[in-house]
């Protein structure tokens, strides 16, 4: 069990409506980062979430979705709207709110099921904080602004929440059969009919006569300078695309389909109708998938009866994406060390 170095992998997003504190935006001119400690955020009953615990789940949210997302969209990134009225940013502080939401009400939860740290698992939550201030740059930690203290008491919740999580889904069954997981391994040709290098229908019928010579897609691939793509797969998957022509397929069978939503020819090879390494991954993704909903009807139960979540918007104002904290380590010769927290924080 990894206690503090981030929430339980089936921990959802919360969805919750947030009420909202009575602030004075008037009051707030001139905070500083070393006043977050002391500044109220929101308030889970009676318990006062600081703003500097905010900062930390936002700061590392905001990492992974530059790492992730920033060559996309570039600087504008945290602007951007996707089809609503909410910019990236307002949508990743909801996240993140919601995240600390959840923390609280399991750790409740906890008090209530008299579940406590042992000194093994406090020791691993020292560990772990340790380890994120020695891994993390300067920079990030900067933009954190927490002491070691700090790291200690949000870890030390997260850990708690974990095994409240975890005694939540104990008699989750883990048996999963071959054939409901079952996948198999296959290589694909991709030809964009938009492509001015080539006329795809016209490759796509060199491409099988090679496969009908007992040329490789590898080899095939690398003659007429394409990317032959693997892929696993099981039934339902990619439906709409090279799905159900892939699972038509046995071994060494090979086809090829035109996807006009995507503009595309596939040219389809079989290398495998049962790949047992990809057929392990789908099954521990199932047993995750079966303790991830198993979680939320009861986590929804939770919520409904859970102490009033309300949040000063003022202070949490405070808080822009204004600084990236995700800074390519090719940008510049001896960029800083990257977070191997935030990098953690993507497995949620």
């Amino acid at each position: 069990m990894r206690i503090g170095k981030r929430i339980a992998a089936g921990f959802l997003a919360a969805a919750l409506t947030i009420g909202t504190l009575a602030g004075c935006s008037s009051s707030l001119r001139g905070v500083k980062k070393a006043d977050y400690p002391a500044l109220t955020a929101a308030v889970y009953g009676t318990q006062e979430i600081k703003l500097a615990e905010v900062n930390y789940y936002l700061r590392n949210l905001q990492y992974v979705y530059e790492m992730i997302y920033g060559s996309y969209y570039g600087e504008d990134m945290w602007t951007m709207t996707s089809g609503g009225p909410k910019t990236m940013e307002a949508s990743v502080k909801e996240s993140t709110l919601s995240k600390i939401y959840q923390i609280y009400v399991l750790n409740e939860k906890a008090a209530e099921w008299e579940i406590a740290l042992t000194e093994e698992d406090q020791q691993k939550v020292e560990e772990a904080v340790d380890k994120y201030l020695e891994d993390t740059s300067e920079k990030i930690l900067d933009e954190v602004g927490l002491d070691r203290d700090g790291l200690i008491e949000l870890y030390r919740r997260n850990a708690l929440a974990n095994l409240v999580w975890e005694e939540t889904v104990k008699d989750v069954s883990t048996e999963v059969s071959d054939e409901e997981a079952a996948q198999r391994r296959i290589t694909v040709i991709a030809l964009n009919d938009n492509s001015e290098e080539f006329v795809a229908e016209e490759l796509k019928e060199e491409i099988l006569s090679a496969l009908e010579e007992g040329k490789t897609m590898s080899e095939i691939a690398e003659e007429k300078k394409l990317a032959a793509s693997p892929y696993t797969l099981g039934e339902g998957d990619y439906a709409d695309s090279i799905g159900p022509a892939a699972m038509a397929l046995k071994e060494g069978e090979y086809d090829a389909l035109h996807v006009e939503d995507y503009g595309t020819w596939y040219v389809i090879y079989c290398d495998s109708e049962f790949d047992e390494t990809a057929t392990e991954t789908k099954k521990g993704s199932i047993v995750t998938e079966r303790k991830a909903a198993a979680f939320e009807e009861v986590y929804t139960e939770w919520k409904a009866a859970a102490q009033t979540f309300e949040v000063d918007d003022d202070v949490v104002a405070l808080l822009t994406m204004d600084t990236a904290m995700y800074v390519p380590e090719t940008t510049t010769a001896g960029e800083e060390e990257t977070s191997s927290e935030a990098e953690d924080e993507t497995e949620n």
